[in-house]
């Protein structure tokens, strides 16, 4: 994203929030402005969710998710290769063949 970090994360954060998700965790360092955005906009909005968590690493996400999801959650996991979000995957779907 190179200069346009900052904007592209502020994006980010008021996007979720407009799109009605009901959890949203974001992860790392780079994402905790991200997540700031968010809170404040669904205060803003005074809207009812999502419920924004920021975590330092992958698997503090996922000990965060596995107390929220069910059978019936869809999840998105995306991040920079750098981030290595397949130990996210990993951690959540360890009977899943072939891993991330």
């Amino acid at each position: 994203l190179g200069a346009r970090v900052s904007a592209e994360h502020e994006r980010i954060g008021r996007l979720v929030v407009a799109l009605g998700l009901s959890d949203v965790v974001f992860c790392g360092a780079e994402m905790e402005h991200a997540a700031r955005v968010a809170q404040q906009e669904v205060k803003r909005l005074r809207a009812k969710g999502p419920h924004v968590t920021h975590v330092a690493e992958p698997l503090s996400a996922a000990t965060e998710l596995m107390r929220s999801l069910d059978a019936r959650a869809a999840l998105l996991v995306k991040g920079s290769r750098s981030s290595a979000m397949e130990r996210l995957v990993d951690a959540l779907c360890p009977d899943a063949e072939g891993g991330a």
